[in-house]
């Protein structure tokens, strides 16, 4: 007769992990769960599930799309994409501890450690990147090269998107411009087609309400009025932005500042006009936009019709307006246009570095 042989299986729960199965003494029923290094505490949690979500922005809370959003353990790796309003999710994750990796190319990889111990959601509220990946690679670049990347990026401000705001950079540890840089930045502004149309724009608008009678009649004098301020673009932007300040190795840019009491920030945007940081990082006394913004005025009185004020009056006149309109500008920079420049990344001072 032959032998018959009887087989049993230990006492088990009930396994809904094939990855991790294990016995009540914690020994693995399959080989695989072997592998995983699977533990007596992993049998019970083996039931539980939960989903992951969360929201990528950067350091200035806006949204983040198309980041790589990694969920990861030693026998566990998953990765999804934000989505257009920066959300991503993970659904249906095992009990146990995961690090979660947030990356994109410009920004330095953000790393939280996740703990899912129970069924249901997990939020983890918004996930901020900080620190753009250019500034971990300092020590790899020239100071040319990174100050470069400043002024294509000053390039692309836009209030709206659309009228330029390329005189301001919103990286307080911004280096220096070479001279030529100046000249890029400076030049860029006035030839940009945006504050052309502005030229034509101001002078029918002054036409319209009866002003600049002095350039005569018709087309021909809104020509000449065109003309006019298209001069007083160039000169007053070559000389303030880039011919005086490599003449006094000064940065002609405004520094946003950003932080501090409404009245600091509104005293740092008026004393700019005066006050202007070196090329070696130093405040020092703004001699290219005080002298540009006289130097300006007093080259306008060759160009503009005589009107019975002319010379030295009308030079300080100019001057006088110049730096009142500049100081002006540099408190809606400071508490304004921030908001409306798509394009601005901002990098604030700490305590002790504000001037």
């Amino acid at each position: 007769m032959k032998e018959e042989r009887a087989y049993f299986l230990p006492s088990a729960p009930l396994c809904l992990d094939p990855l991790c199965c294990c016995s009540d003494d914690g020994d693995a029923l399959y080989p695989r769960a072997r592998a995983t290094g699977c533990s007596a505490a992993a049998g019970p949690s083996a039931t539980i599930r939960a989903s992951v979500l969360g929201n990528v922005v950067d350091e200035d809370n806006d949204v983040v799309p198309e980041s790589v959003v990694t969920l990861s353990q030693p026998s566990f790796t998953r990765s999804v994409m934000t989505a257009a309003d920066g959300t991503f999710s993970f659904a249906e994750i095992p009990a146990g501890s995961y690090t979660l990796t947030v990356a994109k190319a410009e920004w330095a990889p953000v790393t939280r450690t996740v703990l899912v111990s129970a069924t249901g959601s997990i939020e983890l509220g918004a996930i901020a990147f900080t620190t753009p990946t250019a500034r971990f690679e300092v020590s790899a670049m020239t100071q040319h090269q990174i100050s470069e990347i400043e002024v294509k990026q000053a390039e692309k401000q836009r209030l709206l998107g659309v009228l330029p705001n390329f005189g301001v950079t919103y990286n307080w540890d911004a280096p220096p411009l070479d001279a030529a840089q100046k000249f890029e930045l400076a030049t860029r502004f006035v030839i940009d087609p945006v504050s052309i149309g502005l030229n034509f724009g101001t002078a029918g608008i002054g036409r319209i309400n009866g002003g600049y009678s002095s350039f005569g009649p018709g087309a021909k004098g809104y020509f000449k009025l065109v003309g006019a301020f298209t001069l007083d673009s160039v000169i007053g932007n070559e000389l303030s932005g880039a011919v005086l300040p490599v003449i006094f190795k000064q940065d002609p840019r405004y520094f946003y500042r950003g932080t501090g009491t409404p009245a600091s920030r509104t005293w740092y945007a008026i004393t700019r006009t005066v006050i202007c940081r070196s090329d070696k990082g130093k405040s020092e006394t703004n001699y290219s936009n005080i002298i540009g913004s006289f130097a300006s005025g007093a080259i306008s009185n060759l160009y503009y019709p005589s009107t019975g004020t002319r010379g030295a009056t009308l030079t300080l006149e100019n001057g006088l307006i110049a730096l009142g309109s500049n100081a002006a500008g540099n408190i809606v920079q400071e508490f304004l246009f921030k908001r409306f420049t798509p394009k601005a990344k901002r990098n604030l001072p700490t305590d002790d570095a504000k001037r």
